[in-house]
Formats: structure tokens, sequence, C-alpha cells
């Protein structure tokens, strides 16, 4: 089970959630008629605690995110994770690693370095 938890992208003081409430479609068009150019935000650590709160059935969850030197996003997911049960603390395990990608294959490289076969992590 995959879940995401978007960025977030900002036009003129309305935040959107990117390929939530924005696909890219909308963002270019956007882009092209907007004065000033977006800003963008990481995921709140509320938004990983909904996430993780829907992944509670399962005995481990990993958090794949960018870099931390990128983002912030690592750490609200950090933050979520030791505010829940996936804590530290907490029966289940948590795993949060940082990772800049160009494509798929990092994310399905660490998922099969988590003992996932690749034709389930792609």
């Amino acid at each position: 089970m995959l879940f995401r938890s978007p960025l977030y992208v900002s036009f003129d003081g309305e935040s959107l959630r990117d390929h939530v409430d924005i696909g890219a479609h909308d963002f270019y068009e956007r882009l092209a008629r907007s004065p000033a150019l977006p800003t963008t935000s990481q995921p709140t650590p509320r938004d990983f605690a909904d996430a993780f709160a829907e992944l509670d059935a399962y005995d481990r969850v990993y958090a794949l995110q960018i870099s931390s030197r990128l983002s912030g996003t690592y750490q609200s997911a950090v933050t979520a994770a030791r505010r829940s049960q996936r804590g530290p603390q907490g029966n289940s395990a948590f795993s949060a690693g940082a990772f800049a990608a160009r494509g798929p294959t990092v994310p399905s490289r660490a998922l099969s370095d988590c003992g996932w076969p690749l034709s389930t992590a792609a």
C-alpha cells in the first residue's frame, strides 16, 4: 500500500496540494497567467500523521522523502512519527530515508533494499 503526502504550491495566497488539488496542466496554465511565481511548501507533520493513521494496521511503515538538504519534508515526517505510535516509542517500526532521485529507480531500489522484491517495489 502506498500513500503520498503531497507538497504544497501557492499561487497568489491560495495553497494547493500538488497532484491533488492541482495537476500539471492546471499548474502550467496558472504559471503562465500569474503575475508572480508560485511558492512551495513541505507537507505538514499533520499530513504525515494522517497518512500514518491510514497505515496503522501494517507492521512497518517506510517513509521516503527528498533529501533533507532540499526540503523540510523529511523533518515533517520524523516529527509526525515521533508524535504517533510509529515513533521510536511505539510498537511498529518507522524508517525515514531521505534521497533525491531523477526517476523511479531510487525509490524502487530503497524498497528492494528493505527486503521487498523489485516487482512489488516498482
